[in-house]
């Protein structure tokens, strides 16, 4: 009945074919989508169209950009909500959306898998960061990144033995910026060397480092700094957390500024310009206490013509940092409420991967 209904002339909306498909003459088999369930009599030409079809997918499936999140994110309470999101936004022709079925209960994709060095190929680092190594529980989540790429077909990729997370290091053109952490991982290796291999591997010209935030364990760069060109780059508008800070005992205030300026002086040596994205710090409005809540809009997914930023339900904010980041990008910009997510302790650039 329901191939019946889609096929017929008629006006009924929902099946968004008012003059019909299964015409007598001159079908229109190129807008079907059970082509290959169809017993229309003019079944050669059909098979004909089917193949020319399936070969157009094929086609448009290679030369769109894919989107990768880990089964596990799907299949848990904070991370179905962004899955379901992504799939309606990644619907059109432009986008694929794949699922990483190997691996274990890690959602944080970006992390594990390879890197895109500046010229576009893959380049796989060690995944085996302090803060998943030094507990048994952290240890059990890293995956086997190797039979991941098999699964997905990905075997063109180089190796490298640094450790360097996805989200520890911000690429533009042939400059990389990592936090001081990636140095404190790596040793005894020196930090020329270390900045040397990434170099190398990724074919950068040049490394900035710049400081971990005091309440980031994980030392990454994509919740402190994104790049806009080669010579500007984003960072959280927490000018107004800094005014705040002489709330804060001794140690905390000292750490908050220490980061505040060194973050700032670190960009400003390398010769980069910053301008401020929208940021919000602490409880939601639903929140009875106070928690390690940072609601970081610079995690956001940077796709060719699209940008996926995280959002919190919190809409003066949210649309401030979508209205920031579309001026500065000229893209369309689309929200995905991050919210349960975000207490896990990612964002959107987090648990997604392109290639």
């Amino acid at each position: 009945i329901i191939f019946v209904q889609y096929g017929q002339v008629g006006e009924k909306e929902e099946f968004g074919i008012a003059d019909g498909i299964c015409l007598k003459n001159n079908p229109k088999c190129e807008l079907c989508g059970v082509i290959d369930f169809c017993q229309f009599e003019s079944k050669k030409k059909l098979k004909g169209v089917a193949k020319s079809l399936n070969n157009k997918k094929d086609t448009d499936k290679n030369n769109s950009e894919t989107v990768y999140i880990s089964k596990y994110l799907v299949e848990t309470d904070w991370g179905a909500p962004v899955y379901n999101r992504l799939k309606q936004v990644l619907i059109s022709p432009e986008y694929n959306l794949e699922i990483i079925k190997n691996h274990t209960d890690n959602e944080w994709c970006r992390d594990y898998m390879p890197i895109h060095a500046s010229d576009s190929k893959l380049v796989k680092f060690k995944y085996a960061p302090i803060y998943l190594m030094e507990i048994q529980k952290g240890r059990k989540t890293i995956p086997n990144v190797d039979l991941i790429l098999s699964e997905l077909d990905i075997t063109d990729y180089e190796k490298s033995e640094i450790k360097l997370d996805g989200g520890a290091i911000e690429i533009y053109g042939r400059t990389g910026i990592i936090s001081n952490r990636v140095i404190i991982e790596n040793q005894p290796l020196s930090e020329k060397e270390i900045c040397n291999e990434i170099k190398d591997k990724l074919k950068l010209d040049r490394i900035v480092i710049i400081p971990i935030h005091p309440d980031d364990y994980t030392g990454h760069v994509d919740g402190a700094v994104r790049f806009i060109d080669e010579n500007t780059v984003l960072i959280s508008d927490d000018r107004e957390v800094l005014k705040e800070v002489n709330k804060l005992h001794t140690y905390k205030r000292q750490s908050v500024e220490q980061f505040f300026y060194s973050l700032r002086m670190s960009l400003y040596n390398a010769g980069l310009k910053w301008k401020y994205l929208t940021y919000v710090e602490g409880k939601q409005k639903d929140e009875k206490e106070l928690k390690n809540n940072f609601n970081l809009y610079l995690n956001f997914l940077k796709l060719d013509n699209l940008i996926l930023m995280p959002s919190y339900g919190m809409e003066e904010y949210d649309d401030g940092a979508k209205e920031d980041l579309e001026k500065y990008y000229g893209k369309e910009v689309i929200k995905i409420n991050a919210k349960a997510l975000s207490k896990k302790g990612g964002m959107i650039n987090c648990v997604t991967w392109q290639k």
